[in-house]
């Protein structure tokens, strides 16, 4: 998870109100880690997108916080518009990806 230190930052840096759309990508723990990111903040949970490609732990995520899940198939093409989120975090993703370089950067 994310360090106090750190969350606070990312808090402090962003203007995150209730209408702010954020999508939580690699959905660590079901979401637990963008809720304690998020924590203090007036955002609406609905708001919250957390993709992944395990549909448990999207589910469980949104069983547990109220934000709206999002099931990533392996081609990790997301169902939104270019610029439909405020804000996009990423924490701990990269070092799952198993593709070869040359499909990754070819997407």
């Amino acid at each position: 998870m994310l360090g106090g230190k750190r969350a606070s930052i990312f808090r402090d840096k962003f203007h995150i109100d209730k209408n702010t759309r954020i999508l939580g990508l690699g959905s660590e723990g079901g979401g637990s880690n963008i809720n304690f990111v998020l924590k203090g903040k007036s955002i609406s949970p609905g708001n919250v997108y957390i993709a992944d490609i395990d549909r448990i732990l999207v589910n469980k995520g949104a069983l547990r916080y109220g934000f709206t899940p999002v099931v990533v198939d392996e081609s990790g093409r997301l169902p939104f518009d270019d610029g439909f989120f405020d804000i996009v975090y990423c924490s701990s993703v990269i070092e799952h990806v198993t593709a070869p370089k040359n499909i990754i950067w070819s997407i």
